[in-house]
C-alpha cells in the first residue's frame, strides 16, 4: 500500500509503535520520523522512575524492542524538533532549519514535565523526570545521606519516592491535595497509598503548597506555605505535564489541552492527519466524552488505531473505544487502575499497609466505570470486562468478595 510520504512527529512510544503499525498494516511508502530524543529505538518510560532510577536496569534493557522491520524507505530525523506546521503546503518546519514535505501526518509529540511555577525552579539540584537523561541525572544524586523532596504525589512522584526510599534516601513528599493519587484514584485509594508510604518511612506533607525552592546557586531547602522549611539536597518537581502542542499554535488545527481528535483519532475534518499518545485528546465512545490519557497502554493502543485510520481514510476509519489502564510498582506492590475513577467507590477487599492488597470498583449511575486492584491481577480482567459491557453495582459482588459501599 502506497500513500506518498507519511511523517510521524514524536518518536517515543506512540510514534515508534505507530511506525511499526503502518508497516505491519501494509504501508510501503516513504516514512519520515522526527523526534527530539536521539535514542532509537526509544527508551521505554516506565522504568525511568523505577528500575533505571534505582540502577537495577542498564539503559539497553529499557530500550523498546522492534517487532517490525521499518524498511529502507524510512528516514530518521533525530534529534530534531518540529517548530511549525503549514497545512496548505503540507510542510513541517524543523528547528534545524529544514522543512519536511508530507502527504499524511501522525502527531505523537507527547507531553513535557510541568515546570515549577515559583521561585527557585532553576536552581541546580531541581529536576524533573521525563527522559532517560533526567533519570540518569537523578540517579547520580540519590546517594545517602541525600535529602530528597518530591513536589507532587501523583504516579511519578510516588514512584520516585518509593524508589528513592529503597536506596536509603530520606524522602519527603509535598502534595497540595488531601491524598496522594487523588486525581487518578480518589480518596480511598489515596489514603491507602499514603499509609503504604508511611509504613516505609516517607514523610508525606498533604494539603501543603510550596512557596519557594531556596538556595544559593544550588537547592538547599523548600519553604511551604505555612512557613515550614524542609532541608533538601535534591528536589524533584512532579506536578503533572503539558502536551507538546506549541509547534501547532499557528497551524489552524484544533488544540485544547492536546490536539483534538475525533473518535477515529483523525484530527478535526482533516483526513490526512491523526493523533496518538499523550498529546491526543480524543472522543472515547465507550464513555461518551473526550479525554487525554497519559499512560503507556493508551499510547500503544492509539498508535495502532491511528495508523489504521490514516490508511483507511475518514469514511472507513473505525472508532477507537478504550478502557484507560495504568499500573504502578511501589515497594513490591503492583497498583492497577482501569477506566474512570470517579463516582461511588465500592470496596471489595483491603489488606494492611504492610501487606498491600486492595480491590474496588467505581460506580456512576449504577454503571461500573472503573476499578482498582493492588496485588490482585486476576481481578483486573474481571473489572475490565464489567466496564466494557456496562456492568452494574450488583455485578461487582462476583469479582472477589462482598462489597461495602463508600462514597469518595
Amino acid at each position: 500500500m502506497t500513500l506518498g510520504t507519511i511523517a510521524i512527529v514524536g518518536v517515543s512510544l506512540a510514534g515508534f509503535r505507530a511506525a511499526e503499525a503502518l508497516r505491519g498494516q501494509g504501508y510501503s511508502g516513504r516514512l519520515v520520523l522526527i523526534g527530539q530524543e536521539p535514542h532509537f529505538p526509544p527508551i521505554d518510560r516506565p522504568p525511568m522512575s523505577k528500575q533505571l532510577l534505582s540502577g537495577e536496569y542498564p539503559v539497553e534493557r529499557a530500550r523498546l524492542s522492534s517487532v517490525t522491520d521499518l524498511g529502507v524507505d524510512t528516514l530518521l530525523l533525530l534529534p530534531d524538533v518540529a517548530t511549525g506546521l503549514n497545512l496548505d503546503e503540507r510542510q513541517i518546519h524543523l528547528r534545524s532549519g529544514g522543512d519536511v514535505q508530507f502527504d499524511s501526518l501522525l502527531i505523537a509529540t507527547g507531553a513535557a514535565a510541568r515546570p515549577f511555577p515559583g521561585r527557585g525552579g532553576d536552581l541546580d539540584g531541581v529536576l524533573t523526570l521525563r527522559t532517560i537523561e533526567d533519570s540518569q541525572a537523578l540517579h547520580e544524586q540519590l546517594t545517602p545521606p541525600c535529602r530528597l523532596v518530591v513536589i507532587g504525589a501523583g504516579f511519578i512522584g510516588t514512584e520516585i519516592a518509593a524508589t528513592a526510599k529503597s536506596l536509603g534516601i530520606n524522602v519527603t513528599v509535598v502534595e497540595a491535595s488531601a491524598h496522594p493519587l487523588e486525581r487518578g484514584g480518589g480518596r480511598i485509594v489515596g489514603e491507602y497509598v499514603r499509609d503504604i508510604h508511611a509504613h516505609h518511612g516517607v514523610d508525606m506533607r498533604l494539603q501543603s503548597f510550596v512557596r519557594s525552592i531556596d538556595g544559593d546557586g544550588r537547592v538547599e531547602s523548600v519553604t511551604l506555605d505555612d512557613g515550614t522549611v524542609l532541608p533538601a539536597d535534591v528536589v524533584v518537581v512532579a506536578i503533572g505535564s503539558l502536551p507538546n502542542t506549541e509547534w501547532l499554535e499557528d497551524s489552524g488545527l484544533p488544540v485544547d489541552d492536546g490536539i483534538v481528535c475525533g473518535a477515529n483519532l483523525l484530527v478535526a475534518d482533516t483526513p490526512f492527519i491523526a493523533g496518538a499518545g499523550d498529546v491526543a485528546r480524543w472522543y472515547n465512545p465507550l464513555f461518551g466524552c473526550s479525554m487525554r490519557v497519559e499512560h503507556w497502554t493508551n499510547a500503544v493502543e492509539q498508535a495502532a488505531a491511528a495508523a489504521t485510520s490514516l490508511l483507511a481514510g475518514p469514511r472507513a476509519a473505525p472508532s477507537h473505544s478504550s478502557v484507560p489502564y495504568v499500573w504502578s510498582d511501589q515497594y513490591g506492590a503492583k497498583l492497577q487502575l482501569i477506566g474512570i475513577t470517579t463516582g461511588d467507590f465500592v470496596l471489595l477487599e483491603r489488606g494492611p499497609a504492610d501487606a498491600p492488597l486492595m480491590v474496588g470498583a467505581f460506580i456512576e449511575r449504577d454503571r461500573v466505570v472503573g476499578g482498582v486492584c493492588i496485588n490482585r491481577p486476576a481481578a483486573v480482567s474481571k473489572l475490565r470486562r464489567l466496564v466494557l459491557r456496562g456492568g452494574t453495582r450488583s455485578d461487582v459482588e462476583g469479582v472477589t468478595a462482598v462489597p461495602t459501599a463508600i462514597r469518595g
